[in-house]
């Protein structure tokens, strides 16, 4: 799939020809993920004719506008349609990939990686994490504490 982005403007153009899936391309079963503004490029492609879609609040209403045949629900997150899912703006990406982890490899893995997202944005600070409890550094190591083992 080709996405040309059009110098000096915010939009991005998808020609149908270069959004057609080439036959045989992906494995089955393929997911089919959009994030923020990508389900115009999916829309496009056709992929989301008759199906539910999510894409950043600011351009939602024009989706559904322009596109009548999507579901366009500006007031979600994101939107899991089976095999295609569609997220919101930037932020709503990131639950998006979340949950596609939690579903391919358990919450806990989902909620490691919640941590580890945690902890890049502030890596000094020890703060309640997904799964409960709260991580602090010992040294180089996140460390998860309970109850009155807190510091």
């Amino acid at each position: 799939m080709s996405v040309r982005r059009n110098p000096g403007t915010t939009r991005v153009s998808a020609h149908p020809r270069d959004c057609a899936p080439a036959e045989g391309s992906c494995p089955t079963p393929a997911r089919i993920v959009s994030l923020c503004t990508g389900a115009f490029v999916l829309t496009a492609a056709g992929l989301l004719d008759g199906r539910p879609a999510a894409t950043h609040w600011l351009h939602a209403e024009r989706l559904a506008r322009v596109h009548t045949a999507v579901k366009v629900d500006p007031k979600v997150l994101y939107i899991d349609d089976s095999d295609v899912l569609t997220s919101a703006g930037a932020t709503a990406a990131i639950d998006l990939c979340l949950h596609i982890l939690r579903l391919d490899h358990g919450a806990a893995v989902a909620n490691d990686q919640l941590v580890a997202l945690e902890d890049a944005q502030q890596p000094d600070r020890g703060r309640l994490g997904a799964a409960g409890g709260r991580y602090r550094r010992v040294g180089s190591r996140r460390v998860r504490t309970w109850g009155s083992e807190l510091t």
